[in-house]
């Protein structure tokens, strides 16, 4: 048996052990419930609710196994809609981060209004508004403005945080039949979410206190992969990213050799972005840090260009692998 201490920590120890430090906030956050509150949860479940309701709670925030902030958010009824208020804070390098969010939806979990104003990271700034009228969803974001038509399956999200908006997005991919993807915004007509249900798991906290708590693959709201965990009322419980941050010296070496063996790079980590957004996140940060960066695409120059050759972070294009358009005339 594992205190939940442990888990938060194991969770995300490994993956750490060789990032630098401005890219380990970046990538390995891990946000749980308090334990008092999952250790409650387990013995007093009620059915999971097919429709929203009103709901509040407390979600910690930590990093390496250290509490770091938390997020504290409140839904309250208003008739046929939900309005939900949010707080998500933490501190970082002895500077407070917070992100004040407030978000209005249907009982369906379709988006009506969602305004996120602060940070979700020392360098990263949020000022975003959607508002959905009509059929058509006027977007906000830095200044910069558009309306368009509501696509079938949207969302509003305005980045990783703030993370009870992430379970009420699974929320939103059950209640509307499980849709292959789902248009977010703010973000370009690339941002794009994929979830996978990856079946159940179990925590054990003692002979008589277990919780089953259910997986979740997100991809396309951080730049990575995440695993997101659902309690059975379909509250946030946890959360972990870092698949797309390659940091195993194994999983590494197809891209620091070049097919004919004749340059070999080294790299701290090989990032593997899913969309244009998460490409012009990535050169952002490193902007702002001074990280030298070597985009790779398939890794078969012939000149060595694509090779880490004095530690630079890689950055593969690898799964920037869909076709957008075909030009038939040319």
């Amino acid at each position: 048996m594992l205190p939940i201490t442990a888990i938060e920590y194991n969770a995300i120890q490994q993956p750490c052990a060789c990032m630098k430090p401005s890219w380990v906030r970046a990538t390995a956050l891990i946000a749980l419930l308090s334990a008092s509150t999952l250790v409650t949860g387990a013995t007093s479940y009620a059915p999971r609710q097919n429709r929203a309701i009103a709901d509040s709670g407390t979600i910690r925030v930590h990093l390496l196994g250290h509490a770091i902030g938390h997020e504290r958010y409140a839904t309250h009824d208003e008739g046929s809609e939900l309005v939900m208020t949010d707080t998500f804070a933490f501190t970082d390098r002895g500077g407070r981060i917070e992100l004040a969010t407030t978000f209005r939806y249907t009982r369906a979990f379709e988006s009506l209004h969602l305004r996120a104003a602060g940070k979700t990271y020392r360098f990263v700034n949020v000022d975003a508004e959607v508002e959905v009228k009509n059929s058509r969803a006027t977007v906000r974001n830095l200044g910069d403005s558009t309306n368009a038509p509501v696509p079938k399956s949207f969302f509003a999200l305005p980045g990783y945080a703030p993370l009870q908006l992430q379970a009420l997005l699974v929320r939103y991919w059950e209640t509307h039949g499980k849709p292959e993807r789902i248009l977010i915004a703010p973000g370009d007509s690339t941002a794009v979410v994929h979830i996978e249900a990856l079946g159940d798991a179990r925590l054990e906290f003692g002979s008589s206190s277990n919780i089953s708590l259910r997986r979740y693959a997100i991809d396309g709201v951080a730049w990575g992969n995440e695993i997101l965990y659902l309690d059975n009322e379909s509250r946030f419980a946890a959360i972990v990213g870092g698949k797309y941050a390659v940091t195993d010296p194994h999983e590494m070496a197809p891209y620091l050799i070049e097919d004919r063996g004749l340059f070999q790079g080294r790299s701290p980590m090989v990032l593997r972005p899913g969309s244009t957004a998460e490409v012009s996140a990535i050169c952002k940060l490193a902007t702002e840090t001074k990280t030298a960066l070597v985009p790779q695409g398939g890794n078969t120059g012939l000149v060595g260009g694509q090779t880490a050759q004095h530690g630079e972070i890689i950055v593969s294009m690898r799964r920037l692998d869909k076709i957008r358009a075909v030009d038939t005339q040319s």
